[in-house]
């Protein structure tokens, strides 16, 4: 895949200096570098294949992640893996699909139990998918997933592609943009410095980017306001021998009120498991591993270089807490959506616009995803307030008790959307000057809590079975799709599949004539779908050609939409922002700045 330059012997007509170990490598242009093979590069890597793109990905540790530091891929991420034809391989991994999903709140192991939060398990969430059809559904559940396995499943798919040159045990140092392309510098096993030059790159370097310090691009946001020890166990089988282990863990997770750096990992295990009583001593054969670390909410201010060669995904530019699930998923999306871009661009029917729009599109949900975990975090710190006078109560057998464990199930029953958001997950509209809008006035209001189906430009197009049983996603061609309900003869979807052809661009015309479900539901005759998934424009019928030449070159970014959003990020204006949720201040990371207590599996 790339021309590799060891000690000169290349007929590339590039060189190397033997004495200080420099070797360069120069990627093809139809290849794609990307820092980071974590579980937004590794997805990177696998969409780019899927469009028949190449990539390098080099990774700093030798090995995926030990860090159980995600358990939910959500419902729009198992979207995305189907359409990669990877979902049911995913699911092999996982929970089983007819196990619940139990969030329970107790006093401690051996304490009352206070609340739950029930969540469906796959088969219970497909059946109310196959009788709700009306559109508000995802086509696919959730899936219980440790990190640990969904890093090891895609490492080894990556492994097996011959697309995909996977490095790992190479640590990229910095990177710059050039005119035609980028340059970054990677350290390898070995202590060799090599230079890699290449069409386009993707950062996917975690919380602590170099490309994005390369890039000189700040953070905006702040400390959670909690400090957080970690601690993954290999085993607390002996101490629950009626527990039965699943794929994925069980979690203890409770506040301790002292320095975590000082606390001895047993201990603090004791007392987690303890609660509001006596620390609770449990059989522990071994800590794995052990981190502190200080939550952050920020958002980069840009998602892309100046000259639109690098780009950033995943916590390179978004960095957010566990509440809510939105962190590794919001970076799966991110490398979903720079896939199907990069992927247009170099197949030669995309324009630049095409690239521009990542940052248009993403910056806007990475706030909106960071903001709303920071409100779920806020709940759990209302309880501070619920408890502050009563915590002594909270385990007795005494009125006082019961009317305060009562107090707090009523309250985590109202304010239960932590894993029940579903229109944070796919209700978001997109802007971007490669989106042909509609009239503002008109536009769907955000619910985070429920997705409302809709085909209104931006939007994620809605889920719906067809009469035979066909998930009309599964009729979706692998990059642009005209759906078309229209059964009136001059509704003119010719002229946009012409103006297609003419431009090169992949376009699958889906005629659904008869489906007036799927057409009620979706609200128009012709609705255009990107590769993503959201509609990138729609109306009843398409009048002549150079309406139907607009539209097409609009959405694949060769022509841009007038009064678009800004690529700009305003840091005055930014500065007034008000602190995200769960957050006590607001303030610009500049890129030397140091976030304090990052936990290793952060950085």
């Amino acid at each position: 895949m790339a021309e590799k330059l060891v000690n000169g012997d290349s007929n590339t007509g590039s060189h190397s200096d033997a004495a200080n170990d420099a070797f360069i490598e120069t990627l093809p242009d139809d290849c794609v570098f990307i820092a980071g093979g974590g579980p937004v590069g590794l997805t990177l890597a696998v969409s780019l294949s899927y469009y028949g793109i190449k990539s390098l990905v080099l990774e700093r540790n030798d090995t995926t992640t030990r860090w159980p530091k995600m358990d939910l891929t959500n419902a729009r991420s198992t979207e995305t893996f189907r359409k990669l034809g990877l979902v049911d391989s995913l699911r092999e991994q996982g929970v089983p699909s007819h196990v619940p999903y139990r969030c329970t709140f107790c006093t401690g192991i051996r304490g009352k139990l206070i609340t739950e939060w029930k969540f469906p398990s796959v088969d219970e969430w497909r059946k109310v998918i196959a009788e709700k059809n009306d559109g508000s559904q995802p086509l696919e559940p959730w899936q219980r997933l440790s990190q640990i396995i969904f890093e090891a499943w895609l490492k080894d798919i990556c492994d097996k592609d011959p697309l995909i040159d996977l490095r790992f045990g190479w640590k990229v140092e910095s990177a710059e943009e050039r005119d035609e392309g980028i340059r970054a510098t990677a350290t390898d096993k070995n202590g060799n410095t090599h230079t890699f030059n290449a069409r386009y790159g993707v950062g996917c370097d975690g919380a602590s980017s170099r490309i994005r310090r390369s890039l000189g691009i700040p953070l905006i946001g702040g400390p959670a306001g909690l400090d957080t020890l970690s601690l993954f166990i290999s085993n607390l089988v002996p101490s629950f021998p009626k527990m039965k282990m699943t794929p994925g863990p069980p979690t203890l997770t409770s506040l301790v009120d002292v320095s975590v750096d000082d606390k001895a990992s047993d201990q603090a295990i004791f007392e987690i498991a303890g609660g509001n009583g006596e620390p609770y001593k449990l059989e522990i054969d071994n800590v794995l591993v052990r981190s502190t670390y200080r939550p952050n909410l920020v958002v980069a201010t840009q998602f892309m270089g100046p000259k639109r060669h690098l780009f950033l995904a995943g916590d390179a530019v978004h960095q957010n807490i566990p509440t809510g699930g939105y962190g590794m998923n919001m970076g799966l999306a991110d490398a979903f959506s720079i896939a199907t871009k990069l992927a247009g661009v170099l197949h030669g029917y995309g324009g630049s616009h095409l690239l521009e729009s990542y940052q248009q599109e993403r910056w806007t949900v990475a706030l909106l995803s960071v903001e709303r975990a920071g409100y779920h975090l806020s709940v759990h710190q209302k309880l501070n307030e619920i408890l502050a006078q009563n915590c002594k109560h909270l385990d007795a057998d005494s009125e006082q008790g019961r009317n305060l464990r009562r107090e707090i199930h009523e309250y985590y029953q109202k304010h239960d959307g932590e894993n029940k958001d579903l229109g944070v997950e796919m209700a978001y509209i997109y802007h971007s000057k490669v989106i042909i809008p509609e009239d503002p006035s008109t536009e769907p209001k955000f619910n985070p809590r429920n997705y409302v189906p809709s085909t209104w430009p931006g939007i994620r197009a809605p889920h719906v079975y067809l009469q035979d049983g066909t998930a009309i996603f599964d009729l979706y061609g692998k990059h642009y799709t005209l759906v078309n309900f229209s059964t009136r003869a001059d509704h003119g979807a010719k002229f946009l599949t012409t103006s297609a052809e003419e431009r090169g661009v992949p376009l699958k015309h889906l005629e659904l004539q008869e489906e007036t479900n799927a057409r009620e539901i979706w609200g128009k005759d012709l609705v255009l779908i990107r590769p993503d998934g959201h509609v990138g424009w729609r109306g009843d019928s398409i009048s002549d050609m150079s309406s139907a030449i607009r539209i097409i070159k609009v959405v694949v970014g060769i022509q841009s939409v007038e009064n678009g959003p800004s690529l700009d990020t305003d840091l005055e204006k930014e500065k007034q922002r008000k602190p995200f949720p769960g957050t006590k201040e607001l303030f610009i990371q500049y890129p030397n700045f140091k976030v304090e207590k990052l936990g290793a599996f952060q950085q």
